[in-house]
């Protein structure tokens, strides 16, 4: 983790910031021109998620123009989505349980699914700033560390289940401290859902979307799929699908 923070980049940062706080107003200019054009993509992106956000308030359609802005993201930053939607992608709906998000970017991955999925959200400020990526028939809002959230769920789920998948993330929140690890141990609500309703769930690995100072610094995202299968032990679920998180993690992060 130290030698992701101590990288040219952000000790690049670091020396501008210095810089333009240390010399005079005309060397500022200056090296605040650099300062841009180093980190232009950036700035570009940055402008795109408002011209974004200011379509959604407009009314224009959240699929059409979330997917427009997937579609910016990937192009400009000349970023690969590697996958395996042509072998693991299941003709059946399922709950795709997914690890957790480690940046904002991270929760548009859904809509760069070639299917409509139905995605899992709190009543949070992440959990609404996620709505604002598909309409509002795309979303399950539930409330925050609520105990009854367990059975407004399941049916909320068994409702939904009828016209598209649910994407839901099984990694644990609470103990969401380091990208580098997967939090364990995963929540294990969406198996024992699974198992109830007998629809079958498929685990879902996105890698992190990498960056330094607020530069995308990848070249790939990998959304990986395992076997779809139905919940019948709960333990040996959750032991799969942790190995399954924890296997694609050390390889791809």
């Amino acid at each position: 983790m130290i030698g992701k923070l101590l990288s040219f980049d952000f000790i690049l940062a670091i020396v501008i910031i210095v810089l333009i706080m240390k010399t005079n107003f005309k060397h500022k200019k200056v090296i605040f021109y650099l300062w841009c054009l180093l980190y232009i993509n950036s700035i570009v992106l940055y402008l795109r998620i408002i011209l974004w956000f200011t379509m959604l308030k407009l009314g224009y359609d959240r699929d059409i123009e979330t997917k427009k802005l997937c579609n910016f993201i990937i192009k400009q930053n000349n970023l690969k989505i590697i996958d395996n939607f042509d072998t693991k992608l299941p003709k059946i709906k399922t709950i795709f349980v997914v690890n957790y998000p480690h940046c904002e970017l991270e929760y548009l991955i859904m809509r760069m699914l070639p299917i409509d999925v139905c995605g899992v959200a709190t009543d949070s400020t992440v959990g609404n700033l996620m709505k604002l990526s598909g309409n509002e028939d795309k979303f399950i809002m539930i409330k925050l560390h609520k105990q009854s959230n367990y059975n407004l769920l399941k049916q909320e789920i068994k409702e939904k289940i009828k016209t598209m998948s649910i994407w839901a993330y099984a990694e644990n929140i609470l103990k969401r401290y380091d990208p580098s690890r997967i939090a364990l141990p995963i929540r294990t609500g969406l198996f024992a859902i699974s198992n109830e309703l007998n629809i079958p769930i498929t685990p879902v690995y996105v890698s992190r979307i990498q960056h330094n100072c607020g530069r995308i610094v990848g070249n790939f995202i990998v959304i990986k799929l395992g076997e779809t299968h139905v919940v019948k032990n709960i333990k040996e679920t959750k032991n799969y699908v942790t190995k399954f998180f924890q296997e694609n993690h050390k390889k791809y992060y």
